[in-house]
């Protein structure tokens, strides 16, 4: 049975006056639950107001919340990002009066997801408490990590899990490098692991980057090959340089990724059609569900912590985990270094 928390949550008046005119008190619980997860999402909204939620996200909150989204749209507290196509291209029917239409904007290609607004001001309302359940507790990563947490002295308690990529973040997750130092454990490393998801990534959509791709094929690092090419001084300054081409705003410092890496580049670009945060977002969450939601959650032995792309185990563990990842992840390049 999933764990239950209370959340107080703000509710503006035009949701409040709502509340009582869409049916019983599981539709209302539902559609508190779907704006809560709104609001949430609308912490990374771009200059337009605009923010990105996925649909099975929504779904995931509750079964209800097409219905709920349709409803909020359709008493203007939401707004959906419309695109207006024109005649000649390839997005649906074409009305016969006219030669323009306007479909939601995303795309599948570019893992983009429909985008809202809210038409309401949200900073101000009456405060509900809302019980909602907590699914992460019922989940076996989470018992593993508060288990691992417990056994050194850690609190539990602390567990949390953003909105923004589902990183995971616990009392360990700065200082393990000198809290567990010379103490039996290790970590399982995915190796230049934001890169190479960006490569997988594009792999999946069907964009072609030679010069990118050649990197990953020929199993080169990938750090190393920009040193290399832009003549910088050392690994870390290319991984910086990598972290403002792909996850920041672009600026490059004067370096031309987009010469050197065009499709990856005009991939990117579209990744950061609404927020340039949302190629840092897309790929974090990626990261996440490898190994929170699978490695971890699937873990062969009973210790785990997770640090973003890696899990410290015990050393007499390194090898079987390390072989797990390898056979789970065979695209993506492990290995153990001793804490």
């Amino acid at each position: 049975m999933n764990m239950n928390m209370k959340v107080k949550l703000l509710v503006p008046k035009e949701i409040e006056n709502l509340l009582p005119t869409i049916g019983n008190k599981t539709k209302q619980k539902a559609l508190l639950k779907v704006y809560n997860a709104l609001l949430l999402k609308s912490k990374y909204k771009n200059k337009e107001g605009y923010f990105e939620v996925s649909s099975k996200y929504l779904k995931k909150i509750n079964g209800r919340a097409k219905s709920i989204i349709d409803i909020l749209i359709q008493n203007s507290i939401l707004d959906i990002l419309k695109r207006e196509y024109t005649q000649g291209e390839k997005y649906g029917p074409k009305d016969i009066f006219t030669d323009k239409i306007y479909k939601k904007s995303y795309s599948t290609k570019y893992g983009i997801c429909i985008r809202y607004r809210f038409l309401i001001d949200v900073e101000f309302g009456k405060e509900f408490e809302i019980e909602f359940e907590d699914p992460k507790k019922d989940k076996k990563w989470y018992k593993i990590l508060s288990s691992s947490l417990n056994i050194l002295g850690y609190e539990h308690s602390k567990i949390t899990r953003d909105r923004f990529g589902a990183r995971v973040y616990h009392p360990l997750i700065s200082d393990y490098k000198t809290e567990l130092k010379d103490k039996g454990f290790c970590t399982i490393d995915a190796q230049t692991s934001q890169p190479r998801l960006l490569y997988i990534l594009m792999k999946e959509r069907g964009v072609v980057d030679e010069k990118y791709f050649s990197i990953f094929e020929n199993d080169s690092d990938f750090y190393l090959e920009l040193v290399s090419i832009f003549n910088l001084n050392n690994r870390k300054e290319a991984k910086e340089l990598f972290m403002h081409w792909a996850l920041g705003n672009g600026y490059t410092k004067g370096y031309d990724f987009s010469f050197i890496f065009p499709q990856a580049s005009k991939f990117l670009k579209n990744l950061k059609s609404t927020n340039y945060k949302d190629s840092s977002r897309y790929l974090s969450w990626r990261e996440s569900r490898i190994f929170i939601d699978d490695l971890l959650e699937n873990l062969p032995v009973s210790f785990g912590i997770p640090i973003h792309d890696s899990i410290i185990v015990h050393q007499k563990d390194a090898n079987m985990v390390l072989k797990y990842c390898k056979e789970k992840y065979p695209q993506l390049k492990f290995k153990t270094d001793i804490i």
